[in-house]
């Protein structure tokens, strides 16, 4: 683009996904876009860092036993939760956004998105 004889030039830091833009390596511009004057070769480069997710574990009664895990973590983390029964119990299963899956009482997921067990 030309405005009073100076080239102009739009450049965008698009992330993929699991990812974010963070700033622009050569001046703490946080903005995805910028508009930069073009007076010969030049190198731009955008940083990216990875998105937080929260994984939500609960027991469906406490009594019964507790769990862990809940927590934020990055992109691709791996997350390990478990259950522990109080005495008199056993452990029965475990839910991922109210469907059964597959483990034993201690498992390990990898994070890609806000997950409720």
């Amino acid at each position: 683009m030309a405005n009073n004889g100076m080239v102009l030039a739009t450049l965008t830091a698009i992330a993929n996904s699991g990812y974010k833009f963070i700033s622009w390596a050569d001046g703490g511009i946080v903005t995805a876009e910028r508009t930069v004057r073009v007076t010969g070769n030049a190198s731009y480069t955008a940083n990216f860092g990875k998105d937080q997710f929260h994984i939500y574990v609960n027991s469906n009664n406490n009594v019964m036993g507790n769990v862990s895990g809940d927590g934020n973590y990055d992109y691709l983390d791996e997350a390990t939760l478990t259950a522990t029964p109080n005495i008199g119990y056993v452990f029965s299963k475990w839910q991922k956004e109210g469907v059964d899956i597959a483990g034993g009482a201690s498992i390990t997921v990898t994070v890609e998105a806000d997950v409720h067990y």
